[in-house]
């Protein structure tokens, strides 16, 4: 269970550890519940490859992964997916929101003090517009599944391995079916990448070790399958988005999702020295000394 998130730290991985790390899991089907993989600044959590569902394993609504970097003051996200944008307007599916837990209970526990992203303004969220929001609550969307575990028994019924990135698809963390935003404050705005902007962060989900050796459904094909495409988005951090996270998003049909196990730090680099706040504080001292003398 994810009662603390403390507990599953991302490893990092270097580029010669990986490919050990790679020979070691290249004959699993797909990846087990762990804690995000850190390659290259990259917090990666693989999705299983076989779980999206379109009637049956596989199809369009397939997430592969997700990553997420921090630089700075800056967080970069970046999706990979076969689950378009812009959505699927013949069903009435959008993207949910991207939730963040600080809270290291469950999910239901975290509503009302989430962080959230909104990206997908097409969706059935409760406010409007996108961008960054504080005291986030969650809601359930009814478009498709009813939950994690739901999606999960038919998937695995069906032939597929169900898993949600870092977490397994029963991890007790799912005590809830939160997919898009009912309430929040918001806080910050968020800048689209597409593909090629992510791929100048070094975004690029195929470097994590969890990818290898994972199998997809090609029943479907076509228009039904998709396109397989990154994309993403970037915020400043706002204040108080600093700690240990759980991040999830789904579709609003649950027809697939992933989770991702991370830690936001407190950015300092524009914070200066203690030798030179000592200096600047003199340097002001004499300007005031100057200034009296003058008057």
């Amino acid at each position: 269970m994810f009662s603390n998130p403390r507990f599953f730290r991302s490893r990092a991985v270097s580029t010669a550890a990986s490919l050990g790390a790679i020979a070691c899991i290249s004959a699993v089907a797909a990846p087990q519940a762990n804690a995000g993989t850190i390659v290259n600044g990259w917090n990666y959590a693989v999705d299983s490859f076989n779980d999206g569902y379109t009637g049956q394993v596989g199809g369009k609504y397939e997430f592969y992964g997700i990553g997420i970097k921090q630089v700075g003051n800056e967080v970069i996200v970046g999706i990979d997916s076969r689950f378009d944008l812009a959505g699927d307007d013949a069903n009435a599916i959008e993207w949910g929101d991207l939730f963040f837990n600080f809270g290291g209970g469950t999910m239901s526990e975290g509503n009302g003090e989430f962080f959230a992203v909104r990206f997908a303004e097409g969706n059935d969220a409760s406010v409007s517009g996108t961008g960054v929001f504080a005291n986030a609550s969650g809601q359930f969307v009814d478009n498709g599944f009813d939950s994690v575990g739901d999606h999960a028994t038919t998937v695995n019924s069906e032939g597929g391995f169900a898993s949600v990135g870092d977490l397994a698809a029963n991890d007790p963390y799912f005590d809830a079916s939160y997919n898009v935003l009912q309430s929040g404050t918001k806080v910050g705005d968020i800048a689209m990448l597409d593909q090629a902007a992510l791929s100048s962060y070094g975004f690029n989900l195929n470097d994590a070790p969890g990818t290898t050796g994972q199998t997809e459904s090609s029943v479907l094909s076509g228009a039904d399958f998709g396109v397989r495409q990154s994309f993403g988005f970037k915020f400043e951090l706002p204040p108080g988005m600093v700690g240990e996270f759980v991040a999830h998003i789904a579709a609003e049909c649950f027809n697939d999702s992933v989770a991702l196990v991370g830690e936001f730090v407190a950015d300092r680099t524009d914070v200066p020295e203690p030798s030179l706040l000592l200096g600047l504080a003199g340097v002001a001292g004499l300007g005031l000394v100057r200034r009296r003398r003058r008057a």
